[in-house]
This record gives C-alpha cells, structure tokens and sequence, in this order.
C-alpha cells in the first residue's frame, strides 16, 4: 500500500541531500555551530540519491515494490530494508540515521557490519545517529582509518566502553556521546584529538578519574563532562584552554581546588561545576573572565572566604549556594553591574550588606542569601529615594536581619519576599 510519499526512502532519519550538513543534536546551553556545511558533498549526494532511485526505487511506483523494502500484507508498513542489493556506499561522505525506530533490534549486520565498516569508507565524514534509544552497539576497538570529522551517538544505547583508539580518527571535529550508556573510565587518548572543538561525554556511566590530558586542545569550545561518576581530582589543565566558551563538570564526585590562577578562559561564556566535592576559596579570577556570563558552583564543599574582584566582569548569574563559604560579601560584587541572578544562600557567610551597595545592582532579578545566620542588612539613610527595579525574588530568610529594608517599598516588579526567621522590627510600609 502506498502512503502518499512514494518518492521518499523508506527511512525518515535518513536524509539525502541538503544545503548543508546536518545537525547535531544540541545539547543544553550549547553555543554549537550548525552552519558548517560544504556545497560539494551536497552535489555528491543528490547524484548518490539519483542513482539510487534510478536504479532500485521508481519514484512513480508503491515504495512497497522497491527492490529490497519488504512489507506488511496486511498494513503495508515496511517491515524490512535489504541494503545489500549491490548498493555501493564507497562514495558516501554522511549518514543520518536520526530519530528512528529500530524496535529494540541490534544494529542489522546487513548494513555493512555496522559500525566497523563504516569507519573505513574512504570520505564518509559524517555519522549521525543520535535519538535512537532502542538501537544497541559498541564502538569496537580497531585502527580506524576515517576522514570522519563529525560523530553523534547522541541518546544511543552504546554499550562497553569508549575504545582507546578512537584517537585514530584524527581529522574529527565534533564528537557527542551524550546519553549513552557508556560504562567504563574514558582513556586519555582523547586528549590527542587535537582538531576537536566539540566534545560531550555528559549523561553516561564513565567511571575513574579524569585524565588531565586536555592542555592542547587548542580548539576546543564546548566541553560537557556532566552526569557520570568520575571521581578524583579535577583536571586543571582545562583551565588553560584558550578557545573554551562552555564548560561543563557538573553532577559528579570530582575533587580538588579551583587554582588561583590560569592562562586561558578568555572567551568562556558558560562554567558549571556544581553537584562536586570541590573545596577551597573561590577565586576572584572567576568574576574576571571577560566572556563569562553564568557561573554556578552551587553544592560543593568550597570554604574559605570569597576573594576580592580585581575587574569585574559581565557575569549576569552566580550560583555559589550550598557550599561551606565564610568571611563577609566582597564590597566589590556591586561592580557586577549585569548580575540579574545572586545565590549565596546556605553557607556560612557573616558580616553586614549595606543596602546603599545592594541598590546599585540595577539589574538584579533575584538575590538569595538565606540560611546564613550571621549575614545581617544594614540600612541607609537614603534607602527611601533607592529601589531595585528589577528585583522579582528577594530571599533573606534565617538570617540576622533586623531592620525592614525599606527600598523593596518602591520595587514594583517584586514577586516573592522570603523574610522568614529573623527578628525584623520597624515599618514595613512608608
């Protein structure tokens, strides 16, 4: 039975020609860059698509007579694809096998031995198989000989671990596993993947420490190592990359200090490293990365007190919530002048905010310092004619808070004021 769409391979996911190449699937908070495409493999694969509906699917006939498609009598859902009908994948340069349905199957053995074959076609630059969370594989341990520059296994069931020789595919580019099931420690042969600018091993099982072996990856701009049980000391050698602009460790066992001071960074726009066993003071470094615009440290064990900012930046959100943080507020944090989201809560932070300081934040959406109990507000004279426009969440519960911090009056856009357990006396009106 036809369905209408005779002139489309029965695969949806298997795209065959567009006017670029397609992408990844995109991870949170990604600055991924989908415009990379190259005008001539597209001449290619429309010529691979010709070939293949002239020579085996007749656009004009019921897809259920294409040679090697088998059917449903009854339904006329296709139920089997032979690709071994002397179809040629030598001159093939991607594969999207995205978004499909294998039914719980293993990978057929009929499509050229997947996956190991398809690392030896000489151009196949691009393998998609993200979102097909029925599909079981393995990537195996070979010398692959591949110009592959683009592998996303993205939402896969891959099992075992990731193999060592993977190092062997030296033009790659972009590499996404996230999501899988990979088990295992990940070797330190990533770190030979000198033309990487993408990697995200996030949401899987890796295991062991983190090899420090990533100083070189000059290119690299997206990090994501979030969601696995790795364990030990943080590889401080990220800290060095110079074309970094997402990091992400967030959700593992990681141990060890932020350092006092790095080489790279520049154009980091994104750092989580939340969800850690992270200790130490938090450097002032971090509120001086000229790019940074989210900073979330929250649920470690950082302590000591918070270093003073020597230039501040354009960070917008700080999350240091969580942690073991003493000493008082640097003064300087008022030169945060983008900062929309504040989270200092349960720590053990001590001293006095001065609400002539707190007011000058203009951009400030949310402040949260509760469960702090030696953190108390200390009111100005002029809080009268002060206001914070912007501010939606103000969160000073169980802290030492004595006096009504009377410039939340005037702040019309509030939404949420969480005074809880102080000993608040005074008007609260004007």
């Amino acid at each position: 039975m036809s369905n209408g769409r005779g002139s489309q391979p029965p695969f949806s996911g298997l795209i065959w020609a567009t006017e670029k190449n397609p992408p990844m699937a995109r991870p949170r908070g990604s600055g991924f860059d989908e415009s990379d495409g190259t005008r001539p493999e597209v001449a290619v694969l429309r010529q691979q698509r010709r070939q293949w509906v002239t020579d085996f699917w007749d656009e004009g006939t019921d897809r259920c007579k294409w040679k090697g498609v088998v059917c449903d009598n009854k339904k006329g859902n296709m139920i089997g694809l032979d690709l071994s009908c002397g179809i040629s994948l030598q001159n093939l340069r991607w594969l999207n096998l995205a978004v499909n349905d294998f039914g719980n199957s293993e990978i057929p053995s009929d499509f050229g031995n997947f996956p190991t074959q398809l690392f030896h076609l000489p151009y196949l630059q691009n393998i998609i198989l993200s979102s097909n969370p029925d599909l079981i594989g393995y990537l195996p341990e070979t010398n692959w000989s591949s110009p592959l520059s683009l592998l996303d296994v993205s939402g896969t069931r891959f099992s075992k671990g990731l193999p060592g020789s993977i190092d062997n595919l030296k033009h790659l580019k972009k590499l996404n596993l996230d999501s899988c099931v990979f088990t295992r420690s990940i070797p330190s042969s990533l770190g030979n993947l000198t033309k990487i600018t993408f990697l995200d091993i996030s949401g899987n099982m890796f295991q062991g420490q983190i090899p420090d072996v990533f100083g070189n990856l000059n290119d690299l701009s997206f990090m994501g190592f979030s969601s696995n049980n790795f364990s030990g000391l943080f590889p401080s050698l990220a800290f060095n990359l110079t074309s970094l602009t997402f990091m992400d460790f967030s959700s593992n066992f990681l141990r060890g200090t932020l350092p006092n001071n790095i080489s790279g960074l520049s154009y980091l726009r994104e750092l989580h490293l939340y969800a850690n066993l992270l200790s130490g003071r938090v450097p002032g470094w971090l509120f001086s990365l000229q790019s940074l615009e989210y900073l979330d440290l929250h649920s470690n064990k950082l302590n000591g007190p918070i270093d003073p900012i020597q230039e501040a930046n354009l960070v917008q959100l700080v999350d240091l919530s969580k942690n073991e943080i003493q000493g008082t507020i640097p003064s300087s944090f008022i030169d945060l002048m983008n900062l929309t989201i504040l989270d200092l809560s349960s720590n053990n932070l001590s001293g006095n905010i001065k609400s002539c300081m707190l007011v000058k934040l203009k951009n400030l959406r949310s402040l949260d310092v509760s469960f702090n109990n030696l953190l108390s507000l200390t009111r100005s004279s002029n809080d009268v004619n002060s206001t914070l426009p912007m501010i939606i969440e103000f969160r000073f519960s169980s802290c030492n808070m004595q006096p009504f911090p009377s410039f939340l009056n005037a702040s019309k856009s509030l939404q949420l004021l969480d005074l809880y357990n102080n000993q608040i006396h005074g008007s609260i009106t004007k």
